[in-house]
């Protein structure tokens, strides 16, 4: 399973992308993890991202794992309505050390 870059991701050595670029960037089936060097809070709550343009589309099977950050990485819905993620039907997704909330689900 091939393993794709970003600020949540690494593009060789250099993290380059938003968890959203990541998504929208990564094969069905591919695996988007977080780049150490950027991620270097003790607790998820220092590893956070907050969403400041809504949710995030999932249009295909990932596994998003943050298991290579030792606290763990947070991933903030914002105010207001926010889901976080937006997974199609019969699309799979998976969620490894990644810790969720504000995420309303309002309408989901």
């Amino acid at each position: 399973m091939p393993s794709w870059g970003g600020v949540c991701l690494h593009t060789g050595t250099i993290p380059s992308k938003t968890l959203r670029e990541a998504v929208r960037d990564t094969p069905e089936g591919g695996l988007i993890h977080f780049a150490p060097l950027v991620f270097t809070g003790l607790t998820p709550t220092t590893n956070t991202i907050t969403l400041a343009n809504g949710e995030i589309s999932l249009p295909s099977s990932v596994i998003i794992s943050a298991a290579n950050i030792a606290a763990g990485v947070t991933v903030d819905g914002g105010l207001g309505d926010n889901r976080i993620f937006y997974i199609p039907t019969g699309e799979t997704v998976s969620l490894l050390a990644l810790n969720l909330t504000r995420g309303n689900g309002l309408g989901a």
